[in-house]
This record gives structure tokens, C-alpha cells and sequence, in this order.
């Protein structure tokens, strides 16, 4: 993946954060609260898409969301297969 491939794919995942969280009727300060982390928090994951691995799946819970969905989006955002070049899994 290439420099300009993951920042295409963490923009990808930071507005697929914040429309999931307005779909499912939350503001900023009810999904940081939910998380355990300042509003701050959830407003830059929102704007930038950087994220640990704990803290997105935590995320995607609060807001009900398939988190095997913004994998794929971000995968496909950046060129890449989710089963590596040949599509495949094994």
C-alpha cells in the first residue's frame, strides 16, 4: 500500500465513522461517552480515520456497524482485495 493508498482508505474510514454515527442518531459527546474518551477523541478519529485496532472495533459496536464493511471499504479505497491480490481468503 502506498503513502497516497492509506490516507485515501483512513479518509474513506473517517467518513464512514461519522456517517454510521449520524445514521444511527449519535452526537460526538454520546459516542464519547459510550467509548470512554473525550469528544475530542471521536471528532479527530472522524477527520483523520487513525484508529487502533481495539478502539475501531469498540467504535463500530457503540454504533451498531459491521466492522468487516469499513475493512473492506478502506481495502478497496486503496487498490487493494480483502483476500489479497488474487481475491482469495486461503
Amino acid at each position: 500500500m502506498t503513502p497516497n493508498s492509506k490516507a485515501k482508505a483512513r479518509r474513506a474510514l473517517a467518513a464512514w465513522l461519522a456517517g454510521k454515527r449520524k445514521a444511527a442518531g449519535l452526537s460526538l459527546a454520546q459516542v464519547a461517552e459510550r467509548i470512554g474518551h473525550p469528544e475530542a477523541f471521536v471528532a479527530r478519529y472522524e477527520a483523520n480515520g487513525r484508529l487502533d485496532i481495539e478502539k475501531f472495533v469498540r467504535i463500530t459496536e457503540v454504533l451498531d456497524a459491521d466492522p468487516h464493511e469499513a475493512i473492506t471499504l478502506m481495502l478497496e479505497c486503496s487498490g487493494e482485495t480483502p483476500g489479497g491480490q488474487d481475491g482469495n481468503r486461503d
